[in-house]
């Protein structure tokens, strides 16, 4: 879903980019949240702040 909102802003990543910076955020697989979402339970995500700033670095360097 990502990938192909980028996409359609002309940004071209691969899958594995995207799953590669997820991990790094510590943001669970959509597996997993569907899983702790059934369970009653969530997973704590980092601050937007820092989500923004390596979502920025990642596109910094797709872009060069």
């Amino acid at each position: 879903r990502i990938v192909d909102l980028l996409k359609g802003e002309g940004i071209e990543i691969a899958r594995r980019t995207v799953a590669k910076y997820r991990e790094a955020m510590r943001i669970p697989s959509s597996a997993e949240r569907r899983r702790l979402g059934r369970l009653g339970m969530s997973r704590s995500v980092p601050t937007a702040p820092l989500a923004a700033a390596i979502a920025a670095q990642a596109l910094a360097g797709a872009a060069d």
